[in-house]
């Protein structure tokens, strides 16, 4: 390939990426303040393996995910508590829900692995 022939597919390659990422969904848009916007955003948009509770402490912070427990008939159960039902609060746990199970090597026992970023809306 010629020089001129890889600075052609290199900029073909990074026009498409950059049109690519113009082409993405846009976040979807925070419903209002109050329990219920928080709880139907999170109905529509948290894990299904999560319960979610407002009014509820949430540890000092305006909301709360606590990882999934494994249950009795071997599923697992998370839960989100809403103290303050603004829309960055629930809009975060919605999104910290969607972690994933890894299995540790060094203890042979699945770890909770929350997603990137981690709160992703800010804060209220």
């Amino acid at each position: 390939m010629t020089p001129s022939a890889g600075l052609r597919r290199l900029l073909l390659v990074a026009a498409v990426v950059v049109f690519s990422a113009a082409c993405q969904p846009a976040a979807p848009a925070a419903p209002g303040y109050g329990c219920g916007p928080a709880l139907a955003y999170l109905q529509a948009h948290a894990a299904p393996n999560f319960e979610f509770f407002w009014p509820h402490d949430a540890g000092g912070n305006a909301a709360e995910t606590l990882s999934p427990r494994y249950q009795p008939d071997g599923s697992f159960k998370g839960v989100i508590y809403i103290a303050v039902p603004c829309p960055a609060a629930y809009m975060n746990e919605a999104s910290n829900s969607h972690g994933t199970w890894v299995l540790n090597p060094t203890t042979g026992v699945s770890d909770w692995v929350w997603p990137v970023p981690v709160d992703p809306f800010g804060t209220c």
